[in-house]
Order: structure tokens, then C-alpha cells, then sequence
């Protein structure tokens, strides 16, 4: 008598059979765990693929005989870190843990590579949502803050430091001094007020305007190195997420209409941030490069 138990546990071991031999695998579909030793500080090599297999690769994707084409971001890294990192502000922040990663050992220099799952759209985070666009925006693009990633608490970055009124909706951000943008021009609070009045800007395309103009009432330049932020009521992700977006030069984008953004020659070709790396190339469908940002 087949009963629902025996239907069910035989269509589960058919469906993994049929995973199996999807995946080119055969025999047995048990393993044998591997107990653990001092030494297991390598991995064993993965099978080389069979001859049938790498065949259907090429000729899935004939430029790369990968089988999804996706573009490859090849990463210069910086020598030292130009930004606030969690290590230099943790005298500042209460509470801090021990970080998980010791960085003392880390090699600097050289390349690294990177497979993404598609092309990067725009170099634009005013305008960009997508995951694989976001995920590479900081390395262009600097924020006033980013969470730490022990503590999640804000962090500096390009703001040193920032202070908050008793009400907790007025936020006055002091901006690192000496910062310049990609070109050489420099970083001030006029770009800090120009960037996020476009994230707030329906017509730039952000998805974030409507979030934004719920929380913030208005940002005014006390100085070239303050910035002042109003907020409409209390926001407790406002230090965390709000404050964690990429700045854009008002200097390049100010005479340029929002709409023309994510088209334009900048948000294509010639992106420019603070961030620690700079755009060298992108190659539509193979990969995209950046540079160190000396």
C-alpha cells in the first residue's frame, strides 16, 4: 500500500536524483563527514569539470565560457585607509567590541576580482536601487557616516563628528578636513546640502525621496565644513541608514537638470566621488575596473 508517507519520501529522493544529475553528479547521494584537524587550514581543490560540461559552458557563453556571461569588477586596492575606519573611532564609540577580523597581517596592494550577476547600470546612487549597482557604489562614493559592522553603531567617515540637540531632530555634522573629490576639487557642506536635496528630489529618480522628505525638514551649510540637518519628528534609523548614502559633487551635477542624471555623461563614463577607489573603465557585459584612489 503506497501511503502518504512512502509517496512523499520517494518523491523527494526522485526529485534529488534529478538534482544530481542536473549538477553532473552520480553514485551515492550520501557523503561521509570529514572530522576535523589542527591542520584543515586549506581546502582540496574542486574536480576539474568533465569534458561534456566545460563544452556546454562555451557554448552558453562563447565570450567567457562561464555559464551565466556576467561582468567582473576588477579592484585596485588602496594602500591606506583615507577615511574614518572602526578601528580609529573606537575610542569614541561606547560599547565597542573587539573586532572579529585581525587586519594587522593583510597584505596591501595588488588586485582583486570580484563576479557580479549583471552590469552596473549608472555610477549614480542618487539614482541606482539595484543590488549589483549599490554594491559597488562605495567604492566611488563616500557617506557622512557608516555603521560599524561590530556594533552597528554610526561611525565616522566623512563626518569626524556630529552632535545632537536635546530633542534629537537637529543633527550638526563636522565634515573631515582635506577630503577632494576624484578631480581634485574639494569637498565641502554645499555638496553634503546638494546631494541629499537630490536624493529628496522626485524628478532625480530616487527611490529614496519619499523616505527622506518624510524624515528631514531642511539641510542648511553652517560653514564649508558644517553641515545641519532638521528632522520633521525623531527618526531612529536616521544616524544609521539615512546617514549612510553616497555624496555626489555639486560641482560636476549642479548645472545639470535631475531627470538628465542616470543618461548623462556622469552617471555613464565619468563618475566622480571621494570614495577610495576611482572609475577607470567599464566594458559592457565582461567587467567594470576601478582604480586606487591615491
Amino acid at each position: 500500500m503506497l501511503t502518504r508517507r512512502r509517496f512523499l519520501t520517494g518523491s523527494a529522493a526522485t526529485a534529488g536524483a534529478a538534482i544530481l544529475a542536473a549538477c553532473g553528479g552520480g553514485g551515492s547521494a550520501t557523503s561521509t563527514p570529514v572530522a576535523p584537524t589542527k591542520a584543515a587550514a586549506t581546502t582540496a581543490p574542486a574536480a576539474a569539470p568533465t569534458a561534456a560540461a566545460t563544452a556546454a559552458a562555451r557554448a552558453a557563453s562563447p565570450t567567457t565560457g562561464a555559464t551565466a556571461l556576467a561582468p567582473t569588477a576588477v579592484v585596485q586596492p588602496v594602500a591606506t585607509t583615507a577615511t574614518g575606519s572602526p578601528a580609529a573611532s573606537a575610542a569614541a564609540q561606547p560599547g565597542k567590541v573587539k573586532a572579529q577580523i585581525d587586519t594587522a597581517g593583510i597584505k596591501k596592494g595588488g588586485t582583486i576580482i570580484v563576479r557580479a550577476g549583471g552590469d552596473i547600470t549608472a555610477f549614480n546612487p542618487v539614482t541606482e536601487s539595484n543590488v549589483i549597482t549599490n554594491s559597488q557604489m562605495p567604492l566611488l562614493y563616500d557617506a557622512l557616516v557608516y555603521p560599524d559592522p561590530d556594533t552597528l553603531q554610526p561611525t565616522p567617515n566623512l563626518a569626524t563628528k556630529w552632535e545632537i540637540s536635546p530633542d534629537s531632530k537637529t543633527f550638526t555634522f563636522t565634515l573631515k578636513p582635506g577630503v577632494t573629490w576624484h578631480d581634485g576639487q574639494p569637498f565641502t557642506a554645499d555638496d553634503v546640502k546638494f546631494a541629499y536635496e537630490l536624493y529628496m528630489n522626485p524628478d532625480s529618480g530616487s527611490i529614496r525621496a519619499a523616505s527622506l522628505s518624510q524624515n528631514i525638514a531642511s539641510v542648511t551649510v553652517k560653514d564649508p565644513q558644517t553641515v545641519v540637518f532638521t528632522l520633521k519628528d525623531v527618526v531612529a534609523s536616521f544616524m544609521t541608514i539615512d546617514m549612510a548614502y553616497g555624496i555626489v559633487p555639486k560641482h560636476l551635477l549642479g548645472s545639470i537638470a535631475p531627470k538628465e542624471f542616470k543618461t548623462g555623461e556622469f552617471s555613464t563614463r565619468k563618475p566622480v566621488g571621494t570614495g577610495p577607489f576611482k572609475f577607470k573603465q567599464q566594458i559592457l557585459g565582461d567587467r567594470v575596473e576601478f582604480a586606487a584612489n591615491p
